[in-house]
């Protein structure tokens, strides 16, 4: 019973009670030997670890689930936590360590008939491929996603298919078609609620949009939901859009308000992917105020050398755009 509330609560992004309701079906699974019940309880406390954004603790959790889980044999326990192992992994830039999970999590979901499993998997794969700007990867399982979601009846994945989908369109210049998708996908979300991935939606469209009254609009909205609490991935990638947004705005104080508040919210656990984004937004910055200075070149050569170093590419277009303008 502790079990199953507490996944109630995670995609509410009801942090507390989510760790509360795993903390005691931990204990209780522990009083009781059972070694099943201690697998789930352990995949639910990786769930409310990786609601608190705190990703290397969540990626500990999962992976001891996982552990237990093959050592008794319990392939659909394993299959539903292996997934997030890789999710956890993209926060600390380990990409093709991701990519191995996850090609390791989609055998054996298609062999004991997991489709959720398949569906976290293919999530995965899609935010691997925006993390290193692949379209092809994220166009791959933006398209499966759809398929699963129709047979599992899930608007909430509906729309986070759609929205890999639009940022497709948006890597591959198509930036009114990926608006229009972005749109689709919001008002999916909000009949099904935008405590999953809707803050996240919102700030892709501020990056998306060319409209800047649009933009203001769902940056507000955006940091509106993410101060009422919400999923540890929505201030990731709310905040690495956020930073896109004004920087193609050229509104550099914005700029830095977005990458304090990602410093801030990963204080407690530093993580290189938000470290990445953090010193991007501010070298861009930076070079946007003072684009003849030495030392601003410098920091955006080092951004971009570091990025390169662990193949997170979607960090280019604007840093070489910043490289040649102090050419």
């Amino acid at each position: 019973m502790h079990h199953l509330r507490g996944n109630l609560h995670f995609p509410l992004g009801q942090i507390d009670f989510c760790q509360a309701e795993h903390a005691r079906a931990l204990e209780h699974a522990r009083r009781a030997g059972s070694v099943e019940l201690e697998a789930r309880a352990l995949g639910g406390i990786g769930d409310a670890d990786y609601m608190r954004g705190h990703m290397r603790k969540a990626r500990n959790r999962f992976s001891r689930c996982v552990e237990l889980a093959r050592e008794e044999g319990l392939g659909r326990i394993e299959v539903a936590n292996l997934p997030m192992v890789g999710h956890c992994l993209i926060y600390t830039c380990e990409f093709d360590r991701a990519l191995e999970v996850a090609g390791q999590a989609l055998q054996l979901a298609s062999r004991v008939g997991h489709l959720r499993a398949e569906i976290i998997v293919h999530n995965l794969l899609a935010d691997v491929g925006q993390s290193r700007s692949e379209p092809e990867r994220c166009e791959a399982s933006a398209h499966r996603l759809i398929e699963l979601a129709g047979q599992i009846g899930s608007k909430r994945f509906e729309a986070h298919a759609l929205q890999h989908q639009a940022e497709v369109l948006r890597l591959r210049g198509q930036r009114a078609d990926a608006e229009n998708m972005l749109e689709k996908s919001l008002a999916i979300a909000r009949e099904s609620g935008l405590q999953f991935v809707g803050p996240w939606m919102l700030a892709q469209l501020a990056a998306t949009t060319r409209d800047p009254a649009r933009r203001a609009r769902a940056l507000t909205e955006c940091e509106a939901l993410l101060a009422q609490g919400s999923v540890g991935h929505n201030y990731f990638w709310s905040y690495r859009y956020a930073m896109q947004a004004a920087l193609e705005a050229r509104a550099w104080d914005e700029t830095e308000r977005y990458a304090q508040a990602l410093e801030d919210y990963t204080r407690a656990e530093p993580l290189e992917w938000a470290d990445l984004w953090t010193a991007w937004g501010r070298a861009i910055a930076a070079h946007g105020r003072r684009p003849t200075d030495p030392s601003c070149r410098a920091e955006l050569l080092r951004v971009r050398d570091e990025t390169m170093r662990v193949g997170m590419m979607g960090t280019l277009r604007l840093l070489d755009q910043a490289l040649n303008v102090s050419c």
